[in-house]
C-alpha cells in the first residue's frame, strides 16, 4: 500500500471524525442559567407511574432512599423558609425573626440539588395529561440531554406515546457518517425512535434494556397487526438485548418489566394485566409472545442464508456433534470455489505485470522527456 494511499485514509478519517463530533448533540453538564444539573434517574419501576401497575420490582437501594430523603428534606426546607419569611413580614414593625425561622433559611441556603429526579406522579394517566408530561419532560431533556436523567426521561416519553398518544413516534432513519462509510451498502432500519436515542447513549443499564426490548416489542407487534409474520427491525432490535448480555454480566442481570400475559397484549394502550419483572437473561428462555431470542430465530429462518446452512445440515443428519462443523466446512469449500475464477484472474494479471515490468523501465528510461511516446510505448505493451 503507498505513503499517499495511506496519507488520504488517514486524512478521511480524520474529517469523518471532526464532522461527526461537528454535528453532534452538544452536552450541558453546567447547571448554570438555563441547564440542569446531573440527576440520577429514579427507579426504573417509577417509569410505569400512572401507566399500568408492576410487579416484582426491586427495592430501592440505600443511596436512592436517601437521595430521596433528601429531596423530600429540600422541598420541607424551603418551604419552611417561605413560612418563616411569611412570619418576618407580619412581624417587621418588632424587626425580629424566630430561630426556628433563621435556621430553617439557613438549610434552604445551604442545601444542594437533590441527586435523584423527582418521580412522575402514580395517578393514572390520560391523553391530555400524558401530553402535558411528555412536554415538561422534553424541556427537561434539553436543558442537559445527557446525564442518567434525561434517558430515563425519553423512556418515559416512549411510554407515553405508545400507550396514550396513539403510538410511537417514528421517523426515517438517517444514518451517521460512519455507518455510510464503514457499510454504505448494508440495509438500516427503516425509521427511528426516541426509543434509539437511548441505545445510542454509551450507558449500558436497566433502562437501555427496557428501551431496546420496548422497541423491539413494538416493531414486532406492529409488523404482526399488518399481516406481516416477522419483522427484521423488530428481530435487530430484540437481538440487541441479546449482544448487550453476552458482552456483560451486569446487563444480564439486570430487570426489565414485560407484559403479565402474552396473550391479547395491545399495541397502543398498556396491557391489563400490568407488567412484571424478568431479568434479562431469562427473556432468553421465553417461548411465547413475549420472548426474545424465539422471536429472532423466527426471523432468521426467513433469511437465504439460513435456508442454505440449514438445508447442509439436514444433509448431515440435523446432529448437533458433528452436523454443524460438516456445514461450515462444506460451504467454506464451495465459497472457495465460486471465487476461484476471479483470484485465478487476479493472480495472471499480477504475474503479467510482473513479467513486462522490466520492458517497462526500459521504456520509461528511454523515453523520460517524450511523456507521449512514452505512454503509446507502455500501452502498446499492455496490449501484447
Amino acid at each position: 500500500m503507498s505513503q499517499r494511499l495511506l496519507q488520504s485514509m488517514l486524512l478521511a478519517f480524520i474529517a469523518m471524525w471532526l464532522l461527526n463530533s461537528y454535528f453532534a448533540p452538544k452536552q450541558n453538564n453546567s447547571g448554570n442559567g438555563a441547564g440542569r444539573p446531573d440527576q440520577k434517574a429514579p427507579a426504573l419501576a417509577q417509569v410505569f407511574n400512572g401507566i399500568a401497575s408492576v410487579k416484582g420490582a426491586p427495592a430501592p437501594n440505600s443511596v436512592a432512599a436517601n437521595d430521596s430523603a433528601t429531596t423530600d428534606n429540600v422541598a420541607e426546607n424551603a418551604t419552611s423558609a417561605g413560612n418563616a419569611t411569611s412570619a418576618g413580614n407580619a412581624t417587621s414593625a418588632d424587626n425580629t425573626t424566630s430561630p426556628q425561622a433563621a435556621n430553617a433559611a439557613g438549610n434552604a441556603a445551604t442545601t444542594t440539588a437533590p441527586a435523584v429526579a423527582a418521580a412522575p406522579p402514580t395517578t393514572p394517566l390520560n391523553a391530555q395529561s400524558a401530553a402535558a408530561e411528555v412536554k415538561r419532560l422534553q424541556g427537561q431533556i434539553n436543558q442537559n440531554p445527557r446525564d442518567e436523567y434525561s434517558y430515563w426521561a425519553r423512556l418515559r416519553i416512549g411510554m407515553l406515546q405508545q400507550y396514550f398518544l396513539g403510538g410511537l413516534e417514528t421517523e426515517k432513519y438517517k444514518p451517521n457518517l460512519w455507518e455510510i462509510i464503514i457499510s454504505p451498502f448494508s440495509k438500516y432500519p427503516e425509521t427511528s425512535s426516541i426509543y434509539d436515542e437511548i441505545l445510542w447513549s454509551g450507558y449500558n443499564n436497566e433502562v437501555v434494556a427496557q428501551a431496546a426490548y420496548q422497541k423491539g416489542d413494538y416493531i414486532w407487534r406492529q409488523a404482526l397487526s399488518k399481516g406481516e409474520k416477522v419483522s427484521r427491525d423488530g428481530a435487530v432490535a430484540l437481538e440487541n438485548l441479546i449482544f448487550r448480555s453476552r458482552n456483560s454480566a451486569d446487563f444480564a442481570q439486570s430487570s426489565i418489566f414485560i407484559p403479565v400475559s402474552a396473550d391479547n397484549v395491545p399495541l397502543t394502550a398498556p396491557p391489563a394485566g400490568g407488567f412484571e419483572a424478568v431479568k434479562v437473561s431469562e427473556l432468553r428462555n421465553l417461548t411465547d409472545a413475549r420472548g426474545v431470542q424465539n422471536r429472532v430465530d423466527a426471523y432468521y429462518q426467513t433469511t437465504v442464508f439460513y435456508k442454505i446452512f440449514d438445508g447442509v445440515v439436514k444433509l448431515f443428519g440435523s446432529q448437533p456433534a458433528f452436523s454443524y462443523g460438516l456445514a461450515i466446512i462444506v460451504l467454506a469449500i464451495l465459497a472457495r470455489f465460486a471465487i476461484h475464477p476471479l483470484t485465478k484472474k487476479q493472480y495472471d494479471s499480477v504475474k503479467g505485470m510482473q513479467v513486462i515490468a522490466p520492458e517497462m523501465k526500459k521504456i520509461q528510461e528511454k523515453y523520460k522527456n517524450k511523456p507521449e511516446q512514452q505512454m503509446q510505448m507502455v500501452q502498446e505493451i499492455q496490449a501484447l
